[in-house]
């Protein structure tokens, strides 16, 4: 499983970022290799960034499973359940403890029209 996770910084240690379209990092970890990349999000400062094709695209491409962040728009949740990938509103930590919630399966994610 590929979990996205909207990050503060650069490492699991950091916390996760409340909204997602504005997070400096989205960090992808790979559960089946134990690993992750970064992903330095160079349209923070946009005013009207959202998640819009290319975030929903790109996640589409490199087969994130879950997205997890404090919050997201319900058309860019929608964008994001269109490309088969499942929300996770939380941001009470670490991008490390973030990766064991969405491990452990046993919260609600969002469905389409919710807002985060």
């Amino acid at each position: 499983m590929r979990i996205a996770i909207s990050s503060e910084g650069m490492d699991l240690a950091s916390h996760v970022a409340r909204r997602f379209e504005r997070a400096p990092y989205l960090i992808i970890f790979d559960t089946d290799k134990d690993s992750f990349r970064i992903h330095s999000n160079d349209r923070t400062e946009e005013h009207s960034v959202g998640v819009e094709g290319w975030m929903a695209d790109y996640l589409s491409r490199e087969n994130v499973d879950i997205v997890v962040t404090g919050g997201l728009a319900s058309e860019d949740s929608d964008r994001l359940l269109a490309q088969g990938i499942k929300t996770l509103p939380w941001s009470g930590g670490t991008v490390s403890q973030a990766i064991a919630l969405a491990r452990g399966g046993r919260s609600r994610t969002v469905e389409s029209g919710d807002a985060l």
